[in-house]
């Protein structure tokens, strides 16, 4: 087997923060990656079908789970790692879930975002629009015909739907200024 490494992701390929931003994030990321990687992984085991456990964030979990959205999709893929070899040293990603329509069969390539009381949505199309390329090149069968964030508060579940051919468009978009970014060998 050829092994090689993965030069990049998609979260480096999309990154625009300020140094501002990124600084701010660093500082509080004790504050939110515990929670975020509890709740994904409560997302995985839930898609699994398996009990699971918390803890201290189930304000977050008991209104996501109980949100109609499972009554209309069900989850074909949870944490769906890709990565993609052909394209300058390699991108990799690993994309929530991936859904299907109960009734339409309609595939739904879906990214859950976990926030604070305070916290707000944001534009996560170039994020979905990277995993869709992705899966393009890893699962070209897999047609998604949109694309979602799924926004978990305390208390509080909400969706926000994007076309996914604008997403990929954001992403291509971004993915070309990176890449023109970086140094030519």
């Amino acid at each position: 087997m050829n092994k090689r490494w993965v030069k990049w992701s998609i979260s480096q390929i999309i990154d625009s923060r300020s140094d501002y931003v990124k600084d701010l994030h660093e500082r509080t990321r004790d504050d939110w990656a515990v929670r975020g990687d509890c709740i994904h992984e409560c997302l995985d085991l839930f898609a699994q079908g398996k009990s699971f456990d918390p803890g201290k964030y189930k304000e977050w979990t008991d209104c996501l789970f109980s949100d109609d959205l499972w009554n209309r999709y069900e989850i074909i893929a949870s944490e769906y790692r890709m990565v993609d070899m052909s394209e300058m040293g390699g991108i990799g990603g690993s994309c929530d879930c991936i859904l299907r329509h109960k009734e339409t069969g309609a595939y739904v390539l879906a990214d859950l975002k976990t926030l604070s009381k305070k916290g707000s949505k944001r534009d996560i199309s170039a994020q979905l629009g990277g995993y869709v390329s992705l899966l393009k090149k890893c699962q070209p069968e897999i047609k998604i015909a949109r694309c979602l964030a799924i926004w978990s508060w305390p208390h509080k579940t909400d969706t926000t739907t994007y076309k996914t051919n604008e997403c990929v468009e954001k992403y291509q978009k971004l993915k070309t200024e990176f890449f023109s970014k970086q140094p030519q060998i």
